[in-house]
């Protein structure tokens, strides 16, 4: 049963990882950057995540090659009568680490966008123009 717990935080703790990154961004202390400019924190901010989402993505890669090779050798999580194949883990740990290295660009053009309003007061102000007319 250790294999089963073990292998199955895999999907876990990876696939949150881009869940984490969409909601509010990885944890960072700000002791330097409240003192820099905005465009330079941008920047600054914009070049590391390209740098973990290439990470990310070289991670993703090797995740896909090993899945293959494990496929290709039938290798199983131990020799016990309850043992599963390996190569979904190593597929579901290469699928959150390529969809964290998306979740890490798409937080870089959110970065540059102007923020937009909620549906709610959309609809708002859209009720409130057409009353007008």
């Amino acid at each position: 049963m250790n294999d089963w717990i073990e292998y199955f935080l895999i999907p876990i703790v990876y696939l949150s990882l881009a869940y984490v990154q969409l909601d509010r961004g990885m944890i960072s202390v700000d002791f330097l950057s409240k003192r820099l400019p905005k465009w330079f924190n941008n920047t600054l901010n914009s070049i590391w995540d390209v740098i973990f989402a290439l990470f990310s993505f070289y991670i993703a890669h090797n995740m896909y090659k090993l899945m293959l090779e494990q496929i290709s050798l039938h290798k199983r999580s131990s020799v016990l009568a309850g043992s599963f194949p390996l190569w979904p883990m190593a597929m579901i740990l290469g699928l959150g680490m390529a969809l964290y290295g998306v979740c890490i660009l798409w937080t870089v053009i959110r970065r540059y966008m102007p923020p937009m309003a909620d549906s709610a007061e959309q609809k708002e102000e859209t009720e409130k123009e057409d009353d007008a007319q």
